[in-house]
């Protein structure tokens, strides 16, 4: 099931309703969905660190967050596009290992980017699937056109 917030069209304003410190009451009811979601929205899909992005610039007068990284960002790339213009493939390739690491920070800061690990099993190959699917087709042996129906469903061929 998605997140009725992070699929709404008016995402953005929503996350700058919440990071402005918006009742999820009233967040809902100007963007037509329930308080539980954009509550649910807060604590499970908006990035803490985008919560610093949206907030106005510092008492410093800096610019927000988002924008110094989009501007180190272009910076870096006109710098990289010099280089190889320049034929100096050593400061290119740093750069392009400068900008991939700005890009990470970019993606870390609005939510897009999440390098966390993630296990992926594949049940088609364990031995626990493939068990119960051998017992399975064998128990409907004598229905062959059980057997052939439970087996089109898990994708086999009869008698496997």
């Amino acid at each position: 099931m998605s997140c009725n917030c992070c699929t709404h069209p008016d995402r953005d304003d929503i996350d700058a309703a919440i990071v402005a410190g918006e009742s999820v009451r009233s967040i809902g009811a100007r963007f037509g969905v329930s308080p539980w979601s954009v509550s649910r929205h807060h604590t499970r899909h908006l990035s803490p660190a985008l919560t610093g992005t949206l907030l106005p610039p510092g008492s410093d007068g800096r610019e927000p967050f988002p924008e110094r990284l989009e501007r180190l960002y272009a910076l870096a790339e006109a710098m990289y596009v010099e280089a190889v213009s320049a034929g100096h493939g050593a400061q290119a390739l740093n750069l392009l290992k400068e900008m991939r690491g700005q890009l990470e920070t970019i993606g870390r800061a609005t939510g897009q980017y999440d390098d966390r690990s993630v296990a992926v099993l594949n049940l088609h190959t364990a031995p626990e699937w493939i068990e119960t699917r051998t017992r399975l087709v064998r128990a409907l042996a004598p229905w062959p056109e059980a057997q052939v129906a439970a087996s089109s469903v898990l994708e086999l061929e009869a008698g496997q």
